[in-house]
């Protein structure tokens, strides 16, 4: 697969939006090609993540628990799995399955890391679009308190006990 054809994928990602064809084309460089075959899991809940994953072709599922239930989710070309990992520790919270075989690109931390430190400018882009996404999960979590009665009247406070 040639450098513009892995990076033709990424232009379609929030993530990589905005982001110069020079850097993609190092990060293009510096992702490890996988390939995955039907049923192979390429993420499993609860383990640490050290890497994200770009599906570039095939599908996978995505599921929480041992086995997928009615919230299972099948995501194609252009996904990007497990993003926070290329970038800081974590652990994942879903397990991801390939159906049939997949192909992704993964772009470890330890790689992210080395690029943040050549290009502050790609160190910013990811702080920018990490802050924008944290927002956007505060201001969700905002309405859904306000939905839940969030105005109702606060527990008493619990004294404070010293154990000596």
């Amino acid at each position: 697969m040639s450098i513009d054809n892995i990076i033709m994928p990424m232009l379609s990602v929030p993530f990589f939006e905005g982001l110069a064809i020079s850097q993609l084309k190092s990060l293009a460089v510096g992702a490890e090609r996988l390939v995955f075959n039907d049923g192979q899991v390429l993420i499993r809940e609860g383990a640490s993540g050290n890497a994200a994953y770009l599906v570039v072709d095939g599908k996978v599922l995505a599921y929480h628990g041992a086995a997928p239930g009615p919230d299972a989710k099948v995501h194609g070309v252009g996904t990007m799995l497990a993003e926070i990992a290329m970038v800081t520790e974590t652990n994942h919270v879903v397990t991801v399955r390939a159906l049939g075989k997949v192909r992704v690109l993964g772009f470890s931390r330890h790689m992210m890391h080395a690029y943040f430190a050549e290009d502050p400018g790609l160190a910013q882009h990811f702080l920018e679009v990490l802050t924008h996404r944290l927002k956007e999960i505060s201001d969700v979590l905002r309405e859904t308190d306000a939905m839940l009665g969030a105005d109702a009247e606060p527990a008493a406070p619990t004294p404070n006990r010293r154990v000596a």
